[in-house]
């Protein structure tokens, strides 16, 4: 899902003859007559419309590079890249990237992060990676490996940033039950009839979750695959984390400030030999 937190009342008809458009919804007619309701928030709509075409050119490029199934879309012209000294070393290295007219050149300084406690694995994203290789799954201890978008940011107060940012309520919740059908979303519990997941997460009053940005990790929630990845705040010593990459508060916030929609930002994360083979252009850009 290309546009961050999916909304938790989207309901979807497959069983599609015609339909008509109306503002907030679409009507569609089976082929037995009956009608059901695919409803939407149009700003939602406009959003994946938009993030299905941007993948697609990114698909198309990635096609045209030949390199293993890694490239970076061709719409994005901004890029955190995090880059580790192996897969199994959580100590990491995190740059802001633009993609300029002469290529893509380092913004600021380098800053220093953590990401899992036992380095990284292939995760799911805009990517396609061998089958053989590690893959990340639920609770390894991994921070996922590849080319992901980014959701929502998300602030203990009101931000205003050039992402849709969440201020984060008590209600809030990270998924990661794997037989939730909420697995690996972000939700607000009001908005939840009959909340069906036996373990969550919950952002509020959290000092690492003092500011944050969602990964679209695993975006089709692929059940264990992996669930609630976030760029977030690295509070206290720590040797690694659950999964996640951390930065210390100011570096954070640096990141945050910097990204901006309409330049369509994403995360490359690896080692840095694996950087190296699949994304060499970024690598090169860095000071």
């Amino acid at each position: 899902m290309p546009c961050g937190i999916r909304p938790s009342n989207v309901r979807v008809c497959h069983f599609t003859t015609r339909a008509i458009f109306r503002r907030g919804g679409v009507n569609i007619t089976r082929p037995n007559g009956r009608k059901c309701v695919f409803e939407f928030d149009t700003t939602f709509f406009r959003n994946t419309l938009s993030g299905m075409l941007s993948h697609f050119a990114f698909f198309f490029t990635m096609a045209a590079s030949g390199i293993a199934g890694v490239a970076i879309p061709a719409t994005s012209r901004q890029v955190v890249l995090v880059t580790s000294p192996g897969w199994e070393s959580s100590k990491a290295t995190v740059r802001i990237l633009s993609r300029t007219k002469q290529g893509w050149v380092q913004d600021g300084a380098a800053m220093t992060a953590l990401t899992g406690r036992n380095g990284m694995a292939w995760g799911l994203g805009l990517h396609r990676m061998n089958a053989a290789s590690p893959q990340k799954v639920e609770g390894d201890g991994r921070a996922p490996a590849g080319v992901f978008d980014f959701g929502s940011a998300f602030s203990q107060t009101p931000m205003q940033l050039g992402v849709p940012c969440v201020t984060i309520e008590p209600s809030h919740e990270g998924v990661d039950d794997p037989d939730s059908r909420y697995y690996n979303r972000l939700v607000d519990r009001r908005t939840v009839a009959k909340p069906d997941w036996k373990t969550s997460e919950k952002l509020h009053g959290m000092p690492h979750y003092g500011l944050g940005i969602w990964v679209a990790h695993n975006p089709q929630r692929k059940r264990g695959a992996g669930s609630c990845i976030y760029l977030h705040e690295w509070v206290g010593e720590r040797d690694g984390t659950a999964g996640c990459t951390v930065l210390r508060h100011e570096d954070l916030l640096t990141v945050m400030t910097a990204l901006k929609s309409d330049r369509h930002p994403v995360l490359v994360q690896f080692p840095e030999s694996a950087a190296q083979e699949h994304v060499p252009v970024l690598i090169r850009a860095c000071r």
